[in-house]
C-alpha cells in the first residue's frame, strides 16, 4: 500500500455537480441505487442503526432508509460542502426522522463503543490515510454480530502500469490505494471474522463503458451548456482514463464484508 497524498479541500461543487448529472442526486460514485442494491444484497439491514462512513452528499444514505429499510443512519464526512448538499437531500426525502449527519475531523473516530449494527461506506475508505487505525475503529464501534459492507476502489495486486502511477500521483485528488486483499488483511487484523472480498473490475469495465456512451451521447450538450466545453472533456478524458486502467486490470472496485465476533 503506498502512502498518497489526499487534499484537504472540500470537493468543489462544480465537480459534485457533474457526478449527479452523471449518476443521480446524492451520488459521487458509479452505478446509484441499482451498485447500493447489489452491495447490499447478502445483508440485511431492516430495523438496523447503521453508521454511513464517508457519506458525501446523501445518496447512500438516504437509500439505506428508504429502500433497505435501516431503522436509523448516522452519515459522517469530514467535508462541510458535501455536508450540506447531504443536508439538502434529506430534506427534500423527508427522511430526517431517521437520517442525521455530522461532520467529523480527520483522526480517529469519536465513536461510542458497540453502538451500530452495521457500519456501510461507499468510495471513502480510498481517501483515508490510517486504514489500519480506521478499521480498528470500525469494530470498536460495532455491536458484537454487527456487520461491516465497504465497496471501494483497489489497486492491481500485481505491478502498477505507467498509466496507474500518473492516475493515482497526479492532479488534485490523489489516492491512498490498496489491494482488495491487502484491506482483507486489515479487516481481519482489526479482530472481523467472516472476511469476505468481491472484485468487480468486470462491471466497473462495463459501467465506465457505459458512462462514456452516454457522455458521448445524450448528456453531452447538456453537459457543454453547463460546464463549458473544455471542462466537459476533462471529464470525458478521465472516464477513458478510467476505461484504460479497468481493461488491464489496474484499477479493481470490490466489496468486503466482514462481521465483529459476537464475544
Amino acid at each position: 500500500m503506498s502512502q498518497i497524498r489526499v487534499p484537504d479541500v472540500d470537493y468543489p461543487d462544480e465537480l459534485i455537480d457533474k457526478f449527479e448529472v452523471r449518476w443521480g442526486d446524492g451520488f459521487m460514485s458509479p452505478g446509484g441505487p441499482k451498485e447500493v442494491a447489489t452491495l447490499l444484497k447478502p445483508i440485511d439491514i431492516k430495523g438496523c442503526r447503521v453508521l454511513d462512513f464517508g457519506c458525501g452528499t446523501g445518496g447512500v444514505t438516504c437509500l439505506l432508509v428508504s429502500d433497505h429499510g435501516a431503522g436509523e443512519v448516522i452519515g459522517i464526512d469530514i467535508q462541510p460542502r458535501v455536508l450540506a448538499r447531504a443536508e439538502r437531500l434529506l430534506a427534500a426525502r423527508g427522511l430526517s426522522d431517521r437520517i442525521s449527519f455530522r461532520r467529523v475531523d480527520p483522526g480517529p473516530l469519536d465513536l461510542p463503543d458497540r453502538s451500530f449494527d452495521a457500519v456501510v461506506s461507499v468510495g471513502a475508505i480510498i481517501h483515508h490515510p490510517d486504514q489500519d487505525r480506521l478499521f480498528r475503529d470500525f469494530r470498536r464501534s460495532l455491536r458484537p454480530g454487527g456487520r461491516l459492507i465497504v465497496s471501494d476502489w483497489y489497486a492491481t495486486d500485481g505491478p502498477l502500469s505507467d498509466e496507474m502511477r500518473r492516475w493515482t500521483s497526479e492532479g488534485e485528488l490523489t489516492f491512498e490505494m490498496a489491494t482488495l486483499k491487502q484491506t482483507a488483511d486489515l479487516a481481519q487484523r482489526a479482530g472481523f471474522a467472516d472476511v469476505r472480498d468481491v472484485d468487480r473490475n468486470d462491471w466497473f469495465r462495463q459501467e465506465m463503458k457505459r458512462d462514456l456512451e452516454r457522455l458521448n451521447g445524450e448528456l453531452w450538450d447538456g453537459f457543454v451548456a453547463r460546464f463549458g466545453a473544455e471542462s466537459a472533456q476533462v471529464s470525458r478524458s478521465v472516464v477513458e482514463t478510467l476505461i484504460v486502467l479497468a481493461d488491464q486490470g489496474q484499477l479493481r472496485p470490490g466489496y468486503l464484508y466482514a462481521r465483529r465476533p459476537e464475544v
